[in-house]
């Protein structure tokens, strides 16, 4: 068990951003990109309905190049959520690494109670004083 983890274990807290006094990691975005891709779908088969539906009136023609160009853009915006989902798991991954690199640091270092944010530094000093 590695310094960081044992001091967790001591003072009975549960994530290293707690330890250190660090925002939460945001959520994973993917459920909310897979839910906006799901309306968008939707939506875009609701246009192409409509232009099915009145393709044929004459009166409606000047709407057809419209919905057509509707239809198509907000496909397109599938590919734009595909490319935001990518661009956060990339930046997700990115933050980890850095994550991991500062805890190797502060567990490379002999002392790292400075680091340990104050709201748990008095209880952390009733840990390290020796029995008397």
């Amino acid at each position: 068990m590695n310094k960081i983890n044992k001091i967790k274990k001591d003072l009975q807290i549960k994530t290293s951003e707690d330890l250190f006094d660090i925002s939460d990691q945001p959520k994973e975005q993917c459920p909310l990109i897979n839910e906006v891709i799901s309306q968008l779908v939707d939506k875009s088969k609701e246009v192409k309905d409509v232009w099915q539906n009145l393709r044929d009136v004459e009166e409606a023609e000047s709407y057809l190049s419209t919905l057509d160009w509707a239809e198509y853009n907000i496909r397109n915006l599938e590919r734009n959520m595909e490319e935001i989902r990518t661009n956060v798991e990339k930046l997700r991954a990115w933050g980890e690494e850095w994550k991991d690199f500062a805890k190797q640091l502060v567990i490379d270092r002999q002392d790292f109670f400075d680091f340990v944010a104050s709201k748990h530094q008095i209880k952390l000093e009733e840990l390290s004083e020796p029995c008397s």
